[in-house]
């Protein structure tokens, strides 16, 4: 079946049932989530971050998960679908940065994505509206409180990212990010 799915059929399966596509949002997830290196060009996945910005409804969690897995993928197009949902998410309050910040960690905590794509992504997102440094910074500051006994080689850039919104906008680093940073 999951070779027979076109960016048409991913439309047309969002369209059966526009006020509950978890079903959808899981299958989008799994698609993008497997081919994160982008080793074929799968470019019908993008109807899934279609659906995404189209629909008008609060992302639930497996949304948030679809979204956060475009964020960290490799391939140009689709990353820039992502930045555009997540930008648009936030700033029309379909989704919260702290609720959006779990899913990140959460992802952040498996060896599946890559730091320097998150970072890419998250710069974008940050840039693409005058308010969104605000939210993205706790993303990034949930990002960091994820496994502290041990953190990622690869998370420079996210940190460097953490850092310039913090100086940029005067913001107050959390308690228990100072904690952690220390």
């Amino acid at each position: 079946w999951q070779s027979e799915r076109d960016a048409a059929n991913i439309r047309f399966m969002a369209s059966l049932r526009p006020g509950d596509l978890d079903a959808l949002y899981a299958e989008g997830a799994h698609a993008l989530g497997n081919n994160l290196d982008w080793w074929e060009g799968n470019w019908q996945n993008r109807a899934y971050l279609d659906v995404l910005l189209e629909s008008t409804l609060p992302l639930t969690p497996m949304a948030r998960l679809l979204l956060a897995v475009a964020l960290a993928g490799k391939e140009a197009g689709q990353s820039t679908l992502a930045v555009d949902a997540l930008a648009q998410c936030l700033h029309n309050g379909r989704v919260t940065p702290e609720a959006m910040g779990e899913t990140l960690a959460a992802l952040w905590a498996t060896p599946l994505v890559k730091g320097p794509r998150l970072a890419r992504s998250l710069a974008a997102a940050a840039m693409a509206h005058v308010g969104l440094p605000l939210a993205v910074y706790p993303l990034l500051c949930a990002m960091v409180a994820v496994n502290p006994a041990a953190p990622r080689k690869d998370s420079a850039l996210l940190l460097e990212l953490m850092l310039e919104l913090q100086l940029a906008r005067k913001l107050a680093l959390p308690a228990g990010t100072r904690q952690i940073l220390a």
